[in-house]
């Protein structure tokens, strides 16, 4: 008895344990919150900044070999980065501790998220303001030569999915299928867990889907998927076109492209469409089909852009359509400007 109250008694002091100092010091670090206001920002901005670099700082001289040490040097360089463009873009403080780091021997994490920042301060030299992991409607030649050599050398670094998606939007306008496989594979073998990698491989298979029999299935296979499929039967478009469209109310191009499409529907006797709603509600969901007319079939499950047909098939930007014809063969993919070409090609066939 006076064993066992005596182990009770050692857990709960262990449980009430103080933190360490360096604990201490790294949930400072974490409570660092950026300016609240726009009233004076660049100040705010540029202060609170150098306050966290600071701790930082202290944290990596005191703890060289802390837990801690990869996300702090990872947060160094960033900041550093953040206050040269603050600074007008002078970027030389950042190179010179990149430096540092790609010449010591440092763990691989910390070398990779140096070789990430040298690419940026090479790309960030003749336009300070433009960070070049934004996303942008064309990657120069010099940019995806960069993505395209960091990938190879650290395929896990945490850059690699921003990096990586990157290039995949590069090589979906280029219609690279074989740099979208490239890809893909690469974010299979070496970030297999991740959203992104998760996205790449949907849109992947919404690539090569295009020319297949094209399924009607809005639920997940196993999943009752009574909300998904409520008023849908997949029997009742064979031999008819169809349109799948995915939208959401809160986008205005969303909206106009529902409405676009109703008038079109109604011109064209022999179309179907069906909606997948990524609104929060279906009470939201119905009001804008409400007011725009819209009175087909729309699948909704409340998840959102988590819902299964949208993470199916990659969907990251809305209005999204679906066109396939009379045969049940996809014909496309398509955006608020590209769809109705590839409509009249299924209406009319």
């Amino acid at each position: 008895m006076i064993l066992v109250a005596g182990l009770g008694m050692l857990a709960a002091a262990m449980a009430v344990a103080p933190p360490t100092a360096e604990e201490e010091l790294w949930q400072r670090i974490q409570r660092h919150d950026s300016p609240a206001t726009q009233d004076a920002w660049f100040a705010e901005a540029m202060q609170y900044r150098r306050h966290l670099l600071d701790d930082v700082r202290l944290y990596l001289k005191l703890y060289p070999g802390g837990v801690h040490h990869e996300e702090a040097v990872a947060i160094e360089l960033e900041t550093m980065f953040e206050i040269g463009t603050l600074n007008g873009g002078n970027l030389d403080e950042l190179r010179q501790r990149v430096r540092v780091y790609m010449a010591g021997n440092q763990p691989d994490a910390v070398r990779q998220e140096a070789a990430y920042w040298a690419m940026i301060c090479r790309r960030t030299a003749d336009v300070p303001s433009t960070r070049p992991t934004e996303s942008v409607e064309t990657l120069d030649s010099g940019l995806l030569r960069d993505y395209r050599d960091y990938l190879s050398r650290y395929p896990d670094s945490r850059h690699t999915p921003r990096i990586a998606a990157a290039l995949f939007d590069q090589a979906l306008r280029d219609n690279d299928l074989a740099e979208m496989r490239r890809l893909s594979a690469l974010m299979v073998e070496h970030q297999p867990e991740g959203l992104i990698t998760e996205t790449i491989k949907a849109q992947l298979a919404r690539v090569e889907a295009v020319g297949k029999p094209f399924e009607l299935h809005f639920a997940q296979p196993g999943d009752a998927g009574a909300a998904d499929n409520a008023g849908i039967n997949a029997a009742d478009y064979d031999g008819v076109p169809v349109l799948v469209v995915v939208w959401a109310g809160s986008s205005s191009a969303a909206r106009d492209c529902l409405g676009a499409i109703e008038s079109y529907r109604r011109e064209h006797e022999r179309l179907r469409v069906v909606g997948v709603s990524l609104d929060p509600s279906r009470a939201e969901a119905a009001a804008v089909c409400g007011e725009l007319g819209v009175a087909w079939p729309q699948v909704h499950d409340g998840l959102g852009w988590a819902t299964w047909f949208a993470r199916r098939w990659g969907i990251r930007d809305v209005p999204t359509v679906f066109v396939r014809d009379r045969r049940g063969v996809l014909r496309g993919v398509a955006d608020a400007e590209g769809w109705r070409k590839l409509a009249d090609q299924i209406v009319d066939d």
